[in-house]
């Protein structure tokens, strides 16, 4: 769940930008300088600190992985997990598993293996229109509600309860059908936003659109936080553990075009005299209609490797014991011959 904790420290920004707002004009620049540069140091060093998982590394390196679970261990001042004699246990029983340790995984067994389809299309999709639909609301927070400062501050306090209470909630339910359901509710919250427009003669003033506009956006996005911890959640649990940080890493990747669609499609929708909230909205029930096709992944074992594969193996290991008992019983043939 350390991607939602991530969602939820974006959401603080948004309170931040406030703060930033109150102290300075040229707040534009000074979120650049104390929020843009130091996020991207951070994410190019992010590269080097963070370790690879042991679920990972067990198929792919043994010892590593050992190494890892004792650097954990020691973090957590308990006893180390494993010693060198349990190592090389692990290594024959993985020997004599016949798994295929060799392979070099890339993002093209994402599309070539048919079970690895059924994952990667329908979870990205509706990752990448959720994101659509996020970034979009984001975008237009200048023309909902109060003034953008208000609507900074107010969207990023229901943002971060939200994150915070999925980071708790969401494991313990089904992640496709709450999901799925987490998304219509916001989009039904946006399209609620968009019928009540508020009027011509009331955009300098106070009136009861703009508090129905703040309260319907607070509660989307409150809601939208439950709706990427469910679909983060399901693409960690969906891909094989061989595959696992390679699926992770597209979905999530992929979908952030989504946050260079958004502004194309509220531009289309100013030019045809359309509410750009309530096309956003229809971009999130693209996402319930992409997850419906998605598989349940709550309460189900990890898999380890692709299917096709493990049948490959499999094939291949029951032919090498056909092909050892022929030649056991033709020796023994010759022998009787003898």
């Amino acid at each position: 769940m350390g991607i939602t904790v991530a969602y939820a420290i974006s959401s603080f920004g948004q309170i931040v930008i406030y703060l930033i707002i109150m102290i300075t004009k040229n707040w534009r620049e000074q979120i650049l300088y104390f929020l843009g540069i130091p996020s991207i140091i951070l994410c190019a060093f992010s590269f080097f600190i963070i370790d690879d998982q042991p679920r990972f590394l067990i198929l792919k390196d043994t010892k590593k992985c050992i190494q890892m679970l004792n650097k954990i261990s020691q973090v957590n001042k308990t006893s180390e997990y494993m010693q060198s004699i349990q190592l090389r246990e692990i290594s024959t029983q993985q020997e004599n598993s016949g798994k295929d340790l060799s392979k070099k995984y890339t993002y093209i067994d994402l599309f070539i293996y048919k079970s690895q389809l059924k994952i990667v299309i329908p979870l990205t999709l509706a990752m990448l229109f959720l994101n659509t639909l996020y970034y979009g609301s984001q975008l237009s927070l200048d023309s909902v509600g109060f003034t953008f400062q208000e609507n900074c501050l107010y969207v990023g306090i229901s943002e971060l309860l939200g994150y915070f209470l999925s980071n708790y909630i969401c494991q313990r339910f089904k992640r496709k059908r709450y999901g799925i359901l987490t998304i219509l509710i916001t989009s039904i919250f946006l399209i609620l936003c968009g019928i009540f427009e508020v009027p011509l003669s009331c955009l300098d003033k106070n009136c009861y659109q703009k508090n129905l506009q703040m309260i319907f956006t607070c509660f989307a996005r409150f809601i939208v936080s439950f709706s990427f911890s469910f679909i983060l959640i399901q693409i960690g649990e969906a891909y094989p553990t061989t595959l696992k940080a390679i699926g992770y890493g597209f979905s999530t990747g992929f979908s952030f075009l989504g946050g260079v669609v958004s502004p194309y499609i509220i531009d289309l929708s100013n030019k045809n005299d359309f509410n750009p909230i309530i096309s956003l909205a229809l971009v999130g029930i693209l996402s319930c209609v992409s997850l419906f096709f998605s598989q349940e992944t709550f309460g189900k074992p990890d898999v380890q490797n692709i299917p096709e594969l493990t049948r490959q193996i499999l094939q291949s290991d029951g032919l090498q014991n056909l092909e050892i008992q022929k030649n056991k019983q033709k020796n023994i043939n010759n022998i009787q011959t003898q």
